[in-house]
């Protein structure tokens, strides 16, 4: 419960809220035109820096080493401090974060440090605590040679093979991607195509596009094309931005490197027809555009590579392969 100055502060900053995103505890005290003397006014900057500037992730993180944060276990705020510290954080990314729009998954920078944020809207759950992850990014990409197939993966990269890294949630497929990434030739266009911004290329040449509400994957798809890209990279295929893609794939554009959700390699590709079939229905000849297009995919376990297919085509509805790659998991070695 605050106490009933600390709700007046509150009220009074809500009430300012856009105003005072920016600003630190000494500029809105004057902002707001209140009394220095004031009382509790030390509790209201404890308040502010932990809440409305969100202090308490850096709190979470001084002593935490792990990729995967729960922030509303590990926070001792209230559930409407809690609510109230992740709309301020969705405001400061100009994202939109409320009852139509309770999703959302941004990119922050936190002690230094990279993070990816997903956040979900208390309005959808049965809680009244919101929940909010944290991913953290590596700083520096993992050099190929950490994996144990680096030979055959620097030469997919050399090749511009239509690369695709399928696994679950969490097994490493970004991590790859951007490994694989960062062994470009830093003369290529690279164009990066993402809702959530994790890729990155230091130097280089690179356009890298953010989907928002306005702007959607298919129109940057679209806009790549025109660019004179010398390698697509897409984040994660899961939407309709599926048919471009495969299409811009189609007329040449070669070097391209996606992620899917997907038990196995065999399997990576199945789900990427599905996709095609559900948001484009009328193209018939999809899991053979598909097999023609995509050369190499690489699955992921743990942050490791346990699978690597080369496609040679279809017969009928079934895919043509040739495995590469496979190990078990002793034998396999996980990237540091």
């Amino acid at each position: 419960m605050r106490s009933s100055a600390l709700e007046d502060f509150y009220t009074e900053v809500n009430q300012n809220r856009s105003a005072l995103l920016n600003k630190d505890f000494k500029s809105t005290w004057g902002f707001l035109g209140l009394n220095p003397e004031f009382l509790e006014k030390e509790s209201c900057e404890k308040w502010y820096k932990e809440v409305f500037q969100y202090h308490f992730l850096e709190q979470l993180l001084e002593n935490n080493q792990s990729n995967e944060i729960f922030i509303h276990e590990d926070s001792s705020l209230c559930d409407e401090d809690l609510l109230y510290a992740l709309e301020n954080i969705a405001l400061v990314h100009n994202q939109s974060w409320n009852t139509r729009n309770p999703y959302l998954s941004t990119k922050v920078t936190l002690n230094k440090e990279n993070f990816r944020l997903t956040m979900i809207h208390p309005h959808i759950i049965s809680q009244t605590r919101p929940r909010a992850f944290l991913r953290r990014h590596k700083s520096r990409p993992i050099d190929l040679k950490s994996y144990l197939p680096h030979v055959k993966l620097r030469g997919f990269v050399d090749k511009k093979n239509n690369i695709l890294i399928s696994g679950s949630t969490g097994s490493g497929k970004t991590t790859l991607a951007q490994s694989l990434l960062s062994s470009c030739k830093k003369d290529e266009h690279i164009v990066i195509l993402e809702d959530t911004h994790e890729l990155s290329i230091e130097g280089g040449l690179c356009t890298h596009f953010l989907s928002d509400e306005k702007n959607s994957l298919i129109e940057f798809c679209s806009y790549a094309l025109r660019i004179s890209p010398d390698r697509i990279v897409l984040g994660e295929l899961r939407g309709e931005e599926v048919l471009p893609l495969t299409l811009a794939m189609n007329t040449g554009h070669n070097g391209f490197i996606s992620t899917i959700h997907s038990n196995n390699a065999v399997g990576a590709l199945h789900r990427l027809k599905t996709l095609l079939e559900f948001f484009s229905p009328k193209t018939k000849t999809g899991f053979q555009l598909i097999c023609q297009n995509i050369d190499i995919v690489i699955h992921m376990e743990n942050k490791k590579i346990v699978e690597m297919i080369k496609v040679l085509g279809t017969d009928g509805e079934r895919p043509m392969f040739q495995r590469i790659f496979s190990s078990g998991k002793e034998q396999l070695c996980e990237a540091q």
